[in-house]
């Protein structure tokens, strides 16, 4: 029987094929579960080392013999898992973030697990370009709330995520492919990497995740996590929060691109990464600083700058997403919203 490990990198549809394939596996598949679709907190439990665990408040808070009895009850519930996806008698796939940012000495436990299940096992591996990995990585954390606007909060690390695989596995067994929306099959990753595995996927079984929004968002998310006063901030509810970026994917069109100095600085820094996944790729990755219609930044500081002009769209476009009989929290939204007003 095969496994095939897919190693997702961030805001490369990952989100979007773990959903779509734990709701209905590719034809010739079963997808392996433990506790979601996203199998982040599995690799961690199972994996890593004790120390990383212990990074997790509930974790660390927890006495010896309860974390025993916690990871011995997601050993057990994996084998069960294993049991029946393995019933089918076909490929098996697995998928996170995750894999790409465990050690050497958890992805050897990892190839462990796997052999022990597996007679073959394939990696398989999106890869997106360093500068929209960089925008990608940027986006997600001002999502999450960072107040940190440093231009490059995140790398690629093409080498360091991809390499401990092919040293466990053996680099034959490691398959690369470029993500670029446009070279995608139906432009959609799911029917993507389906067609990769060599099967097809129903469309109408395709789920999306997790997607990007646009710069007119960006630029009030920031206003709302960087500007927003003490007594308004405190108003704003964890899940007040969400909702809001929730309905922010709708709006907004424009992207961002970083200005050919910033993409210059970026790309310098990262040239022996790169080049390192040019050869695994036998082409080169884009550095290309910027794209027709993008608003063009040197620092994340000019985002920001641009809120109060998105402002009355916003508050419409909240407006019109809230019905008569949302809930309460829901309603609350609306006049959440005016912290637009504070931003520079």
């Amino acid at each position: 029987m095969k496994a095939i490990v897919h190693v997702g990198m961030h805001k490369t549809g990952t989100s979007s094929i773990q959903d779509s394939f734990a709701a209905v596996p590719p034809e010739g598949f079963s997808y392996f579960k433990a506790r979601g679709n996203n199998l982040n907190q599995w690799s961690r439990v199972m994996f890593e080392e004790p120390e990383t665990l212990m990074q997790l408040p509930w974790y660390s808070q927890a006495s010896d013999a309860e974390r025993q009895a916690f990871r011995k009850a997601r050993a057990e519930e994996s084998d069960r898992e294993f049991d029946r996806v393995a019933a089918a008698g076909v490929p098996v796939i697995f998928s996170a973030e995750r894999f790409g940012y465990m050690s050497e000495p958890s992805v050897a436990r990892f190839r462990g697990w796997l052999a022990e299940r597996f007679e073959e096992v394939e990696i398989h591996a999106y890869v997106r370009d360093p500068l929209g990995f960089v925008r990608s990585s940027i986006q997600q954390r001002i999502k999450t709330g960072a107040k940190d606007l440093s231009v490059t909060p995140d790398l690629p690390h093409y080498q360091s995520r991809f390499a401990k695989f092919e040293d466990a596995f053996g680099a034959d067994h490691v398959q690369y492919r470029i993500f670029r929306r446009g070279d995608l099959k139906d432009g959609n990753v799911v029917a993507d990497f389906a067609d990769w595995l060599g099967t097809g996927y129903p469309v109408e079984a395709i789920l999306t995740s997790n997607e990007s929004v646009s710069v007119e968002a960006l630029a009030c998310m920031i206003a709302m996590t960087c500007h927003l006063p003490d007594d308004i901030a405190a108003s704003v509810t964890p899940v007040e929060r969400i909702r809001t970026f929730a309905l922010l994917t709708e709006f907004g069109s424009g992207t961002f691109a970083f200005s050919e100095a910033a993409a210059t600085k970026i790309v310098a820094s990262i040239k022996a990464d790169c080049d390192w996944m040019d050869a695994r790729l036998g082409t080169p990755l884009d550095r290309t600083a910027r794209q027709s219609g993008d608003v063009t930044i040197d620092r994340l500081e000019d985002l920001a700058e641009l809120a109060p002009d998105y402002a009355d769209g916003l508050r419409a476009h909240i407006a019109a997403a809230l019905v008569p009989d949302a809930p309460r929290s829901m309603q609350d939204l609306l006049p959440a919203l005016s912290f637009v007003r504070y931003a520079p």
